[in-house]
């Protein structure tokens, strides 16, 4: 944190009170728990539009149940893999001492930024807002229509573009490459703060 007076104790005591007191609020627990168990997906669908967001989502995984805290770190995991500037939001997920341990080294906020901007009282209320159970759909599967005459809705390439096998597997191997220096970035940063 970017604070001289700075104490790591009553920072870890004040984030876990305001977590601890809002995992028992009753509305949160009916929010995480699913009421129906034979149609629940084992994920949880987000609703979130900010990074801000999505940093308390991963704090808060820490202080509810054991069982749905992992479901909504993989729901969050699955959530920040498209985007790339989100990489430090991993260190959050890896494990609760790490996570603490990054709030308290990090410099991206101040202690008034982080509590009047992620940890407020106005996110705290609206958390529940941020997730939901996904459940299997119980309605009937379309029907699917016989198709008739000929139907491209442009699912085949220009003529005019190149069609090669070996673009696809050039275009492969560099997606493969960008996951490797990810995933190679995350555990640098994770055997450096620990």
């Amino acid at each position: 944190m970017r604070d001289l007076h700075f104490d790591p104790q009553s920072f870890c005591s004040q984030v876990e009170d305001r977590l601890l007191k809002l995992a028992k609020d009753s509305e949160v627990l009916s929010r995480i728990t699913p009421k129906d168990w034979s149609r629940f997906e084992n994920m949880y669908l987000l609703r979130v539009h900010h990074e801000d967001e999505l940093v308390l989502l991963s704090i808060f995984s820490w202080y509810i149940p054991r069982e749905y805290g992992m479901l909504l770190r993989m729901s969050i995991e699955e959530e920040i893999q498209q985007k790339e500037y989100l990489d430090y939001i991993q260190l959050l997920l890896t494990s609760k001492s790490l996570m603490l341990n990054f709030l308290l080294q990090t410099r991206k906020y101040h202690t008034r930024d982080f509590f009047g901007n992620i940890l407020s009282e106005n996110k705290l209320e609206r958390i529940k807002f941020y997730f939901r159970c996904s459940y299997v759909s119980t309605k009937s599967p379309k029907k699917r229509s016989r198709p008739r005459g000929y139907r491209d809705k442009s699912t085949l390439k220009p003529l005019h573009k190149h069609h090669s096998f070996v673009d696809l597997i050039c275009e492969q191997r560099e997606l493969e490459n960008q996951r490797r220096i990810r995933h190679q970035t995350l555990l640098f940063a994770r055997g450096w703060l620990e």
